[in-house]
């Protein structure tokens, strides 16, 4: 049950906001779903493997939140790329 609890974590906190966004987000760009993934994903490996889930917590508590703020920075950092127009071509 553990590890179906790690596994189910690491899915909502890494892959779920990046999802979520590409459909929610008009300024979603893939730079910030890659910085979303990544930081969920380091995010939820640091609290259960190097803290070792503080105060309890499951992880989704801090990787989330994180996930989600990447997500936002990166996404209004970067650029997001206009579709070509096959007609001026």
């Amino acid at each position: 049950m553990e590890i179906q609890m790690y596994s189910y974590t690491m899915y909502g906190a890494a892959i779920t906001p990046a999802i979520l966004a590409s459909f929610l987000w008009k300024r979603a760009t893939g730079v910030g779903a890659m910085a979303s993934i990544i930081t969920g994903g380091a995010a939820t490996l640091i609290w259960e493997l190097v803290l070792n889930k503080p105060l309890g917590w499951n992880s989704v508590l801090f990787a989330l939140p994180l996930s989600i703020l990447a997500l936002v920075i990166f996404s209004l950092v970067s650029k997001k790329e206009q579709p070509v127009d096959r007609q001026s071509v």
